[in-house]
């Protein structure tokens, strides 16, 4: 069994307005999940002096860090990150299409990498998509294409998973669940709860979408405490997803 987790860290700013990517690490570290999803990630040096905020937080977390650009602020990278303990390589990460025109503060992307799970190649993708339906649900696309979800080399089992700012009735949630399960709708519980906004969830934007028979998802919620009522504005969502290995991994059926 294995424990991943998403989780939109708000640039490392909590809801106090406190600037603490440490608090985002004692949440992570908590969490016990050894394959970590994170959005909103403050990473670059905005000043001589600073250190690499992402690259710090995967240090004392004991992990390596996987990263994405999407934009520049003040100086500062910020974009996806994905942090595991186990053995992993990037396989790709890039931009998504997006018809905005307004610089680069919104822009996507997206995060693929592979992780070696004892024995076991896991493809994991991290993305953050548009507020824009329209933009989010051609973003969505482009992800289940042929260049992302849809490769050859994106075989099953696959965890993907991140900020989608999709509800469960949004056109772009109900066409990733054609191909892919909801980690919430597939636990034991199968009750779903809310990760926006921290202090009083009450919708559903961040996800974990599981594909390949051999995954079986034990538990899946939001990480409720006092502690992450207040490092984000989203709550953090974790899932314990257990492997049959009797069941052959590599095919690409939901």
């Amino acid at each position: 069994m294995i424990k991943v987790l998403t989780y939109n860290v708000h640039r490392w700013v909590g809801l106090d307005r406190r600037t603490s990517p440490e608090r985002a690490a004692a949440v992570i570290a908590a969490s016990g999940a050894r394959i970590v999803a994170l959005q909103e990630v403050k990473a670059g040096k905005a000043r001589m002096g600073w250190q690499n905020r992402a690259e710090a937080v995967a240090r004392s977390l004991g992990m390596t860090l996987h990263f994405q650009p999407t934009a520049r602020i003040f100086g500062e990278q910020l974009g996806l990150a994905i942090m595991t303990d186990l053995p992993s390589r990037r396989i790709k990460g890039e931009r998504l299409p997006s018809v905005s025109v307004d610089g680069g503060i919104s822009k996507r992307s997206a995060l693929w990498i592979e992780v070696d799970y004892e024995g076991l190649k896991i493809q994991v993708i991290n993305t953050h998509l548009s507020l824009r339906p329209n933009e989010r649900l051609m973003q969505a696309q482009t992800l289940l294409g042929e260049e992302w979800l849809g490769h050859e080399k994106c075989a099953n089992p696959v965890i993907f998973m991140g900020d989608f700012n999709a509800s469960p009735n949004s056109r772009s949630y109900r066409l990733i669940t054609e191909s892919f399960g909801d980690a919430q709708l597939m636990s034991r519980s199968a009750l779903a709860r809310p990760t926006f906004h921290a202090r009083m969830p009450l919708v559903r934007l961040d996800h974990i979408f599981l594909r390949g028979e051999m995954m079986r998802v034990t538990k899946a919620r939001p990480v409720h405490s006092v502690l992450t009522r207040s490092a984000s504005d989203h709550l953090p969502l974790l899932a314990h997803i257990a492997f049959n290995r009797s069941i052959k991994a590599g095919k690409r059926e939901a």
